[in-house]
């Protein structure tokens, strides 16, 4: 068999690799996923079933590949991100007649959850149109609020004769986008719902509203979930006047438990019914704005995604400009979130000391960058209704961050500017933010070839601890495919043996020109 006489030169940590690939290697993937953001993505590790929790989000996803059906062709299940914690900051709504009694202990449990995996109806499309039976579904369906440009929140309710006692607050991580995943398929796209394989675990789900009345409209209390494990700097809840607030007991006995209609006799999930959107009567946050997690972002112009926000000097007070975007350091900022001034910091990447700042309270003024401690230095991001965001500054909230002239070509001026409604000039003020990744191979199977010749792998002869990789002839068999998985903290992979999992490729020495084992 061939060998390849020159040696592997990389520079390996201990279980982990930092993938700096410099021409020595080809990574071949066995398996790709288009654009369904299954390497950024939590999956169902939220679910109450704990087998589908345990299930890895590619054998999921393909199970729910399996039953897609015809009518939805060039598409396939889109995962939310977990990228800078976005999903589990993400307020979640689900409407439902089982009171807390049931929920804050059990959580949101698909029926008959003793079932195996395959025993389960996988079809995405028919269970959001309601087609499935609920006996047979793993999905649990919540709703995601719209937030509006001054902070009023809008969200899709079930008609008034469908309307159920409980509204559940959700921060759960994971789930499948059902809009991007059904596109123009999808049978109702006002309800932005977020689905769940496998359901919803007690601790995700922080508190449930009460209604009373004859039209169940009546808002009469809010209970907290004394098991909710959140992040701690989610927004408040916010309270209307009059409205009691308390700590669940599980001890206490519900007065109002035996008028719950029991979940097992109804037709039909209480989130597949006609609905409608309208504004939150209880919940306006313009004061609140922490819509973005905090981490490293590129701004994008909206006009051209190409182009961001770059700082080629890297020294106080010198102006931030459009440039081609190149990946670079000093072209990536770090949103921060102040909680007094409810607004970020934004940092450059490559000097953290240096903020984003609008030079002056002007009209069409310079953004530079300079060292924190000046309100002109704090930002307001607000969603626009397509997706992008302005960035108002926070000293003068007239002024937003403006891409001069709409002009996309490296160096052109980035401003502060009057905020405009003009669909000329709208443009240039909204800006994609878009979430950095230092992830340059997506997780999954892979050969590693080398460049002299790609029939010569990275191979494991001998499956057990300690034993040395080396060159050898692709044959395809398990011990010479790898399974590369991604660690966010450490920005680098660890490298499995497909036959083996438990063994990751390892640098056996620090030495120059040692050896390389599992």
């Amino acid at each position: 068999m061939n060998k390849i006489s020159k040696r592997v030169r990389k520079s390996l940590s201990i279980s982990m690799i930092i993938l700096m690939l410099i021409g020595s290697f080809i990574i071949q993937p066995s398996k790709t996923y288009a654009n369904s953001n299954i390497d950024h993505t939590n999956g169902a590790r939220a679910a109450a079933v704990v087998g589908l929790a345990d299930i890895a989000v590619t054998v999921l996803h393909n199970l729910i590949r399996s039953a897609w059906q015809p009518s939805l062709p060039n598409s396939e299940p889109v995962w939310r991100s977990n990228e800078n914690g976005a999903d589990v900051r993400e307020r979640l709504l689900r409407y439902d007649d089982r009171g807390p009694e049931e929920i804050f202990l059990e959580g949101f449990v698909p029926h008959n959850a003793e079932r195996t995996v395959y025993e389960y109806v996988w079809d995405l499309l028919d269970y959001v149109a309601g087609r499935t039976d609920t006996d047979v579904t793993p999905f649990v369906s919540t709703t995601r609020p719209e937030i509006g440009p001054n902070g009023e929140i809008r969200q899709w309710m079930p008609d008034m004769m469908f309307r159920t006692r409980y509204v559940y607050e959700i921060f759960a991580p994971g789930g499948i986008d059902v809009n991007a995943s059904l596109g123009s398929g999808s049978p109702y796209p006002e309800q932005l719902e977020i689905t769940f394989p496998g359901g919803i675990r007690r601790e995700f789900i922080r508190s449930v509203r009460v209604y009373e009345g004859e039209n169940l409209d009546e808002l009469t209390e809010i209970i907290m979930n004394p098991y909710f494990q959140g992040l701690s700097d989610l927004p408040n809840i916010i309270i209307p006047e009059g409205v009691n607030v308390r700590m669940w007991d599980e001890k206490e006995s519900f007065s109002s438990k035996e008028q719950i209609k029991p979940y097992e006799d109804k037709a039909k999930d209480p989130m597949k019914v006609p609905g409608h959107v309208e504004k939150d009567p209880y919940k306006d946050d313009p004061n609140n704005p922490k819509r973005i997690p905090d981490g490293e972002y590129a701004i994008k112009s909206s006009i051209n995604q190409n182009v961001v926000v770059d700082l080629s000097k890297v020294e106080s007070y010198e102006p931030v400009h459009a440039f081609e975007y190149l990946g670079k350091l000093n072209q990536k900022w770090i949103f921060t979130y102040n909680k007094y001034y409810k607004a970020y910091y934004i940092k450059n990447k490559q000097n953290p000391e240096l903020v984003l700042d609008a030079k002056s309270s002007n009209d069409k003024s310079d953004v530079w960058v300079k060292r924190a401690g000046s309100l002109s230095s704090l930002w307001l991001p607000e969603p626009t209704e397509d997706g992008y965001y302005k960035l108002r500054n926070y000293a003068d909230p007239k002024l937003v961050l403006d891409l001069a002239g709409g002009g996309t070509s490296n160096g052109n001026r980035i401003q502060v500017a009057e905020n405009s409604k003009d669909p000329q000039y709208l443009p240039n003020q909204k800006w994609k933010i878009s979430p950095v990744s230092y992830q340059t191979i997506k997780d999954g199977e892979y050969t590693i070839k080398s460049s002299i010749d790609q029939n010569v792998v990275v191979d494991l002869s001998k499956v057990e601890l300690h034993g040395p990789v080396h060159a050898y002839e692709y044959l395809g068999i398990l011990n010479q495919k790898w399974i590369f998985t991604y660690n966010k903290d450490y920005k680098a992979y660890h490298i499995k043996n497909k036959q083996n999992p438990e063994l990751v490729l390892d640098a056996k020495s620090s030495n120059d020109k040692s050896g390389v084992w599992v």
